[in-house]
């Protein structure tokens, strides 16, 4: 049964809410009649407008993606807390960041400037209220230490004079500082009672903002060492008062004015000093950040890696930005090092020019150029030519072309097809073949196009490049002519059967010399030479009347000396302008049995080992010559059979 609709009767339109403005418009709207946005179509997903491009994108976006933009959070809390477990900074870090003054708190235009730059979020001045009215427990209009810390770690500041704080909370508010300031500036000025200190500092707050600065604890304790040393010097001039007027009004003057100027001094002193620790600690914490970062480079230079490897192997998300946790990982990895979170902060903000707390891969390149260390960008590999992967080979396997060409030619037929070259190359060089280097050879080799290559072609082309680098390189060196005259000679039956022989004869003789030199010493007579006696009789009395007994050095006699009065020769290791010394090995003895050792070692291995690669070599040559005049004839007589054809042929026409 159909239904029927009377004119009266309208359709029911469809309606749907303005993803901008909420206001229930058709569904079929191209633009909202309310706020005027253009509609782009229906989403599920609650939608807002982006205030800088007008674009609608998702509710809970932390940024647009047509123009980058950030939106504000709902709970900036949040993104801060998120942006502290990813980079690993202390909270004190970031709240010195943000505090550009160095006043102890963070005003609101600090707070906005320091989301900006940290690229968290970018408030309108509203929000920024909101955020500070969130944070700031107090109400004071500003964000102190103690209060950032809490916000996003939930954590108290711990205090080391907890005592004079609850003493000071009955009477007023105590102000922020930090303790490791107290503990230098108590320690300077040798204050023992820091929790009356810290009461009397309280009204050295000059900015009013509930936070001791160093400079102002400085002053707090200079004028409270003055405080205390001042009982005593009153008393001594109150005993000066009663003995006269004068001395009183006159002392009082001038201990006012040396006080006044005291204080003058050590404000100045403080200042100064202030600076001067501010500058060095920068300095300090810039030069151990340098010395973390070289090392680093240095040991990844010392392990081959380029800039590349060691970017990528520290960006382990591989997002092309380098956080805080991969690099304290990637320098455990690399060094072995493991730094603290603010160690590792100090050299992402000595190589993060953009500052956005991350390292990219530009801003690596740029730190490791300026620095000290040889260390490429990246491997380069220079790519060899399939001719050259050939020849290459043929040098290692000692082929001749002929002998190349045979060893591709599988079938025997005289013609080594694509598939034949294909498959030798890739059994012999492995993963070096492509088919794309396969069909570059055939097509240098192949030049007639018939899909075969033919001794001719094969010996021709090998010896047309062999021709192109000989004039490449002729500018550069010399060609050495192989074999060279004393090769030839070593070479000949006349070395092999004569020479040879009496080369290693020679050395041996040398050796075999030096040898009986030292042990039998026939060469010369020691007798009259002052030697160490040793004696079967024990004494001597020589012509002159003098006794020599055993151990005395005496003119050698041969009748009474055991071992006689052998002597052995020592050109150089003899004293006394002498040319001989009591047989035995001296050093210059040893270092010719060692010299005459190697001569003969050197001899056997030219005459076995490397005059035989000569005689092969030059072998080669003489095949690879009478293998050219082959081709070359084979040529010459391809071109006479061409010619004689072309000459019959233009006969023919004549004739016809």
């Amino acid at each position: 049964m159909g239904v029927t609709m009377s004119d009266g009767e309208e359709k029911e339109t469809p309606m749907a809410e303005c993803g901008s403005c909420r206001a229930i418009i058709p569904l079929d709207s191209k633009e909202c009649s309310e706020c005027g946005i253009k509609i782009s179509g229906v989403s599920e997903v609650s939608l807002g407008e982006c205030g800088a491009c007008n674009s609608l994108v998702p509710i809970d976006s932390k940024k647009c993606p047509d123009c980058g933009v950030y939106f504000v959070a709902d709970d900036v809390l949040d993104v801060l807390r998120d942006w502290f477990a990813n980079t690993g900074i202390e909270a004190k870090k970031l709240f010195e960041k943000f505090d550009s003054d160095s006043d102890g708190s963070i005003d609101a235009e600090e707070l906005r400037a320091g989301l900006l730059k940290m690229n968290l979020a970018d408030l309108p001045p509203s929000q920024v209220d909101r955020l500070i009215d969130e944070v700031d427990t107090d109400s004071d209009g500003v964000i102190s230490l103690a209060e950032l810390v809490f916000s996003i770690s939930g954590e108290e500041i711990s205090s080391d004079v907890s005592e004079a704080v609850e003493d000071l909370e009955s009477s007023a508010k105590p102000k922020d500082y930090s303790d490791n300031v107290l503990e230098r500036v108590v320690e300077k000025h040798a204050i023992d009672d820091k929790a009356k200190f810290l009461e009397f500092a309280q009204s050295y707050d000059e900015n009013d903002n509930d936070y001791l600065t160093e400079s102002e604890l400085k002053k707090a304790a200079a004028d409270y060492v003055d405080q205390n040393i001042e009982p005593s010097v009153e008393s001594e001039l109150v005993q000066d008062d009663e003995q006269t007027d004068e001395i009183e009004s006159s002392d009082e003057d001038e201990y006012s004015d040396s006080a006044d100027e005291s204080i003058d001094e050590a404000e100045l002193e403080d200042e100064e000093e202030e600076e001067l620790d501010v500058n060095d600690s920068d300095e300090i914490i810039a030069d151990s950040a340098m010395e973390n970062l070289t090392k680093l480079v240095s040991t990844a230079a010392s392990l081959d890696m380029t800039i590349r490897d060691m970017f990528e192997s520290i960006d382990g998300d591989e997002d092309g930005m380098i956080t805080g946790p991969e690099l304290q990982k990637g320098i455990v990895e690399i060094c072995g090092d493991s730094l603290s979170p603010s160690e590792v902060f100090e050299i992402i903000s000595l190589v993060d020019e953009d500052s956005n707390g991350r390292i990219d891969a530009f801003e690596l390149i740029d730190i490791i150029e300026s620095m000290d260390v040889e260390m490429d960008s990246d491997s380069v590999v220079n790519p060899v030519s399939p001719f050259q992967l050939l020849t290459n080979y043929m040098d290692e396997t000692g082929y001749t072309p002929s002998a190349l060409f045979n060893s591709l030619d599988i079938d025997g037929d005289s013609k080594v097809s694509k598939e034949e070259l294909n498959l030798t190359l890739h059994k012999e060089l492995d993963d070096e073949i492509t088919p794309e280097l396969v069909d570059e050879l055939m097509d240098m080799f192949d030049e007639d196009e018939d899909g075969f290559v033919d001794m001719i072609e094969f010996v021709a082309t090998i010896e047309e490049h062999d021709d192109q680098e000989v004039d490449q390189s002729a500018s550069l060196s010399d060609k050495k002519e192989f074999p060279s005259k004393w090769q030839r000679r070593m070479m000949s039956k006349q070395w092999k059967d004569v020479v040879w022989p009496l080369v290693h004869s020679a050395f041996v003789f040398f050796i075999i010399l030096w040898l009986v030199n030292a042990t039998l010493a026939p060469f010369v007579d020691g007798t009259g030479g002052i030697v160490e006696m040793d004696s079967e009789v024990g004494s001597t009395t020589t012509l002159d009347g003098t006794t020599y007994f055993d151990g005395d050095a005496y003119p050698c006699d041969e009748s009474v000396q055991i071992d006689g009065c052998k002597n052995s020769l020592a050109p150089f290791a003899a004293e006394g302008g002498e040319i001989s010394m009591p047989a035995g090995f001296y050093w210059d003895g040893i270092l010719f049995i060692i010299l005459g050792t190697l001569g003969l070692v050197g001899g056997l291995f030219t005459q076995l080992s490397i005059v035989p690669g000569w005689r092969a070599r030059a072998r080669a040559m003489k095949e690879n010559s009478d293998e050219k005049s082959a081709v070359k004839t084979a040529l010459d007589e391809e071109v006479d059979d061409t010619e004689e054809d072309t000459y019959e042929v233009t006969d023919d026409d004549s004739e016809e």
